[in-house]
């Protein structure tokens, strides 16, 4: 638990330093987004390997309207 809590402290102070210095905070967003699916898809695909579903069409629909409704 306090390991998490040291890892949200400087996530937070570095957030912080990084756009007092003047990077838009939908560059940063982005960025944080991008290097979080970076960090995560490879432990899903290990994960997740033999109880994934096949990719149906059905299935490519619902992510389609999901991503599109948000």
């Amino acid at each position: 638990m306090i390991g998490i809590d040291v890892v949200f402290a400087a996530g937070n102070s570095m957030t912080k330093k990084v756009i007092d210095e003047g990077t838009n905070r939908l560059v940063l967003l982005t960025f944080q987004l991008f290097v979080a699916a970076l960090f995560m898809a490879p432990v899903a695909y290990f994960a997740e390997r033999k109880t994934r579903p096949k990719l149906t069409v059905e299935i490519l629909v619902y992510i389609f309207f999901n991503a599109l409704l948000g």
